[in-house]
């Protein structure tokens, strides 16, 4: 008998712990059956006492609702109620009204409180306007009341308690007073005529299966303050399309937005709405702050810079190149010095000769490009003379080096020599040639052709 009653221990602690298990595991397909589950267990376990105790606590019971029905007191249009340290709580509604107006004051007593399943299952009432002396709506208190639509809450309310208006099918507007900090488990669970709610600013929770189901939600906002979004909050909001949860947000419950199949979430970057949005598959649109545009334009400037410097690294190699081709000379080379001129080349230029200009040799120009050698010339005589390059061999070619110059008696010039067919000083570090002077003087012209050579 004690190995059978062992055996039979074991196998009821498994299938607990599997229930249990499932339990923890899955999300609750019906608040409805949440809550009613709740009360059936409650029912069993006080059935299933021993016979001298349930003989006991039923006597205590019925002495105990005997005592709870005196206290209950009634008005004259229906209202149930009951009277504690001067206050007033509704207990319920047993008139014939659809349309109700909770009195603020009964007998003179404030009503502070609508109590506790007061309106559960009035499948009659179709609105409701809850006076300014109300301060809290306890749980299920219009607990599936299916023909209610609409409910006037004042601002004067600042608890909502677990349940309040869940299974109101019919509810299609509600609006919640602003000194409300949380939204209580199940508050709304199952109204599935309910499209658009507003949250109040200071509320800093929205608890579990708040929103259950409410199928027709399109839109509601999440306040700055909220911290957490519980279990199952916004479980099958199948109409919502988006949502902009706050940074405020650090916690998500599981199933928070589980079935809200036409969901875009919006947020920011490293926030659990993302975090929550990845990892359960549901479209996200990251939310740009002031500090994320301007970390972008960091970005574009880090990048215009670094493509800057590179432009000006380019630019120096070239420019180090170039130099290194254009080495001024460590002294002039002088062609002719004579008693007519004197002919002398000081360097390669610097310049490039452009459509016959001289630009500075890193500007970018349209043309043909040149490049050639600096020289002066200086007129030793008493009379005018022109100075010309007949020829010039660059390489494995013959081209005409463009100097030609007239100066006046005693005068000097300045020029720059350059190539025709030629645009790399890499080409002029050996060039050969033939250079022209022509003297006039008392009406007769004297030419004289002297040969350079510069490496």
């Amino acid at each position: 008998m004690r190995k059978i009653l062992k055996k039979s221990t074991i196998v009821l602690v498994m299938l607990t712990f599997i229930l249990a298990m499932v339990n923890v595991n899955g999300v609750n397909t019906s608040f409805a059956d949440t809550k009613d589950s709740t009360q059936t267990t409650t029912t069993t376990t006080e059935n299933n006492q021993s016979d001298s105790s349930s003989s006991d606590e039923t006597s205590s019971t019925d002495e105990d609702s005997t005592e709870d029905d005196e206290n209950v007191l009634k008005t004259d249009d229906g209202f149930k109620y009951t009277v504690e340290d001067d206050e007033v709580t509704i207990k319920g509604y047993e008139g014939s009204k659809t349309t109700l107006t909770i009195p603020s004051e009964i007998d003179g007593k404030k009503v502070t409180k609508i109590g506790a399943n007061a309106f559960d299952s009035n499948t009659s009432i179709t609105s409701v306007e809850i006076p300014d002396s109300v301060t809290t709506i306890d749980s299920y208190a219009f607990y599936n009341a299916t023909a209610l639509e609409s409910v006037s809450i004042p601002e004067s309310v600042t608890t909502m308690n677990e349940g309040a208006f869940a299974n109101c099918t019919a509810l299609s507007t509600v609006n919640l007073p602003s000194k409300l900090k949380t939204i209580s488990y199940g508050l709304f669970a199952n109204c599935s005529n309910l499209t658009k709610i507003e949250i109040p600013e200071g509320v800093t929770s929205i608890d579990g299966y708040a929103f259950y189901t409410c199928t027709s939600l399109k839109e509601i906002n999440i306040p700055e303050k909220v911290a957490s979004i519980g279990e199952a909050a916004f479980y099958y909001c199948a109409a919502l399309e988006s949502i902009e949860i706050p940074k405020s947000v650090e916690d998500i419950g599981s199933y928070a937005f589980d079935s809200c199949s036409n969901l875009t979430m919006s947020g920011y970057s490293s926030s659990a709405a993302k975090t929550y949005a990845s990892e359960n598959s549901i479209p996200f649109k990251t939310i740009r702050t002031a500090l994320d545009y301007a970390k972008i334009v960091l970005v574009f400037v880090a990048l215009g810079a670094i493509i800057y410097l590179i432009h000006k690294l380019k630019a120096i190699v070239k420019h180090k190149k170039y130099l290194k081709n254009n080495i001024d000379f460590e002294e002039n080379i002088v062609l002719i010095d004579n008693e007519i001129c004197k002919v002398e080349f000081t360097g390669k230029s610097k310049l490039k000769l452009v459509n016959g200009k001289e630009v500075q040799n890193k500007k970018k120009t349209l043309g043909t490009e040149f490049v050639g050698y600096k020289y002066n010339i200086e007129n030793k005589s008493d009379s005018n003379i022109e100075v010309y390059i007949k020829y010039a061999t660059v390489g494995d070619y013959t081209d005409k080096f463009n100097l030609d110059e007239q100066i006046p008696k005693g005068k000097k010039a300045k020029g720059f020599a350059c190539l025709q067919k030629t645009n790399s000083l890499d080409n002029l570090k050996s060039v050969s040639g033939t250079i022209v002077v022509c003297n006039e003087k008392n009406n007769e012209v004297k030419v004289k052709s002297y040969d350079f050579k510069i490496d």
